[in-house]
């Protein structure tokens, strides 16, 4: 199997950047590796903040993480999204840039959630046409995330591996593998994650996600206010033992606490110097 991202750095292990990192990100230097932000907090920012990002970047190499972009829009892409997130890339000179593979509005009108595609040769063709119009457009590589989701649109003429994959093969794009979005889901349809993984493009994973989640009400949810489970691990550990990947971050939304997230950056970094040293 040929990996097909040999080329892009190897950035290490990082964390999903919050502003109340501010004042005590930099105690952390020795252990953060490089920096996630989410890219829609600096679409309106003024210039104290895109300074504040500046003098990061000189410590820490930060990724853009997307959230509207909705490239699986049949109404195609929010270029308002896509041109402010090109020049935050180039801004913070970022190896590359991510987001979903989803849709977040339609007819011009947001959701404001990561809603999931039927996984259907119409939903293949809408994302590959998006996608590759607004690959043309960058200077770095777009990287696409799987998502959580509880419900199966019901039309369905292939798993959602088998749907990732007719889109890598068409697009050579690289993807993150959100591996506890892969293992919520499959907890709540019944389905297994190795499984998953033995039909998934794994040759173009570019980067991972590892969280933590909760039950409520008997469906797990990807709420990223949890440590990493053991069992998102042991994926981990499968997945960097076939695959150099360039970058893991480690995310934490809620019940935030930068020491706390830096205990699970430590583990991911032990996995990232056996395999990928």
């Amino acid at each position: 199997m040929k990996y097909k991202f040999m080329h892009l750095p190897r950035l290490g292990v990082g964390i999903s950047y919050k502003p109340q990192f501010a004042k005590d990100i930099r105690k952390y230097i020795k252990d953060i590796d490089f920096l996630e932000i989410i890219a829609e907090q600096l679409f309106e920012s003024n210039n104290t903040q895109i300074k504040l990002f500046q003098e990061l970047s000189k410590l820490f190499t930060i990724v853009p993480h997307a959230v509207s972009l909705s490239l699986g829009s049949v109404d195609g892409i929010n270029h308002q999204a896509s041109i402010k997130l090109k020049e935050i890339a180039k801004k913070l000179n970022s190896p590359w840039v991510s987001d979903h593979i989803c849709f977040t509005e339609s007819a011009g009108i947001s959701i404001g959630h990561l809603s999931p595609l039927p996984f259907s040769m119409d939903s293949v063709s809408t994302l590959i046409n998006n996608f590759r119009s607004l690959q043309d457009t960058f200077h770095v590589p777009i990287i696409l995330e799987n998502i959580a989701h509880l419900f199966f649109i019901p039309i369905q003429e292939m798993s959602e591996a088998e749907f990732i994959t007719k889109i890598v093969n068409s697009t050579n794009c690289g993807l993150l593998l959100d591996v506890h979005n892969l293992y919520a889901n499959c907890l709540n349809h019944g389905t297994d994650p190795i499984g998953f993984l033995n039909a998934f493009p794994i040759n173009s994973i570019v980067q991972l996600h590892v969280s933590g989640g909760s039950w409520l009400q008997g469906y797990y949810l990807d709420t990223h206010a949890a440590p990493v489970p053991i069992e998102v691990w042991r994926l981990v550990e499968l997945i960097l033992q076939e695959v150099p990947v360039r970058g893991i971050v480690v995310e934490r939304d809620d019940d935030i606490n930068l020491e706390l997230l830096v205990d699970d950056v430590k583990k991911a970094k032990i996995l990232w110097s056996r395999y990928c040293k």
